[in-house]
């Protein structure tokens, strides 16, 4: 789930990434510092790229130069701006406002917000939760309800001889853009009309792979990039927009050809990408000699390798050749190893941060297979508690 939050506060950031774990993975909650740097995200984000966002979460900001009232009656007001693929209006994006204190929750919901939570009592990080679980919800519904008014239905059937009442009839949906309509669109959305099996099956056929890693030695990294092509969502999740695969970073004066397994690109800002290397699940991490137990030879390989794409990529002469690879500038670039398996990782973890810290390994994040196949599976928990 794609949450701006809008927070007065920055020291109390993380409690909010916890709170929210749910239903959103960390680079899913855009988070703002003032109403103008917001309107700066939504100007950029849903009116110029036209993303998707779920639901705005916003402190009051009423000492400010700019209001979160004032905020929201201008989106609420704002007729003619769109966004997801120019489907929705702007002016129906959901509003969540955090109070704190006792106040009429009337008088605010009269002001344009959608809810109102207090965040002075105890157990505010589960009711914000919870109330804006129910807002995306009711919101999502609010699709379905247009759907039917437009006489489109889920399946989303035009006719083009009903066309000009359709687009009639876009002045009294909630969601719906008459641009929808006109231009006869598909929702492109991961909600609507979710294929739980696909993510299933994409599930099924990694834990397969893992077991069957158990019973030989073989390294098949091969198996798991196949399945990753095809069930690309257990990738991308609410995270990532888009994939590339074995991209060939070209040899260059001062570097050798090397080929990453996959670069992702965020949903939300051009300039930041993932870069993932997959091993097997069968790689153990630890070796162990007459005096102390070290990290493998191979596992110092692995991370050698994608310090090396580390290199290439920060190298200010390879820019231009990433830009013709990859279609941008990477600006921030994480580095991930995704290797071995949780049992293994986590029984000598204090080996491996001795050796990361002597080595200088911070810089590359080492995911298990367990952990990848987690992420996965949180995200197929989080479709389908959003779910309608």
């Amino acid at each position: 789930m794609k949450i701006l939050l809008i927070l007065e506060d920055a020291t109390n950031e993380e409690a909010f990434y916890n709170a929210f774990d749910p239903i959103a993975e960390r680079n899913e909650l855009q988070v703002c510092r003032s109403v103008q740097e917001a309107d700066c995200f939504i100007a950029k984000e849903l009116i110029l790229n036209q993303k998707e966002l779920d639901v705005i979460v916003t402190d009051l900001f009423e000492d400010e130069k700019r209001s979160a009232r004032e905020f929201c009656y201008d989106i609420r007001n704002d007729y003619s701006n769109t966004f997801s693929n120019r489907s929705f209006k702007l002016s129906s994006l959901p509003i969540l406002l955090m109070f704190p204190g006792r106040i009429n929750h009337e008088q605010y919901i009269n002001f344009g917000f959608d809810a109102v939570v207090d965040s002075s009592y105890d157990w505010f990080y589960d009711n914000l939760l919870n109330s804006a679980i129910n807002l995306v919800k009711k919101w999502r519904n609010f699709v379905y309800d247009d759907l039917e008014l437009l006489k489109v239905g889920k399946k989303e059937i035009f006719n083009k001889y009903d066309l000009s009442i359709q687009i009639s009839k876009c002045e009294v949906t909630k969601i719906l853009t008459s641009d929808y309509v006109r231009r006869q669109l598909k929702l492109e959305v991961p909600w609507f009309q979710p294929n739980y099996n696909f993510l299933e099956k994409g599930l099924e056929l990694m834990t397969k792979g893992i077991r069957a890693s158990e019973k030989t030695t073989r390294k098949n990294e091969k198996l798991f990039h196949k399945v990753l092509n095809k069930y690309d969502p257990l990738l991308l999740r609410g995270n990532y927009s888009h994939h590339f695969y074995e991209p060939r970073f070209v040899q260059t004066d001062k570097y050798q050809e090397s080929i990453p397994d996959f670069v992702l690109t965020p949903y939300y800002g051009e300039s930041k990408i993932d870069v993932m290397e997959f091993k097997t699940p069968n790689e153990p991490f630890y070796e162990q000699s007459h005096f102390h137990t070290t990290l493998r030879k191979r596992m110092f390989k692995h991370i050698g390798q994608v310090k090396d794409y580390k290199d290439y990529i920060e190298d200010p002469e390879n820019e231009r050749i990433l830009e013709n690879q990859l279609g941008l500038k990477p600006i921030t670039v994480s580095y991930s190893l995704v290797v071995g398996r949780d049992d293994d990782f986590w029984s000598k973890y204090s080996v491996y941060k001795k050796r990361a810290r002597q080595f200088s390994l911070e810089e590359i994040r080492i995911m298990t297979f367990d952990h990848f196949v987690d992420l996965g599976e949180h995200y197929f928990n989080e479709m389908q508690m959003l779910g309608v």
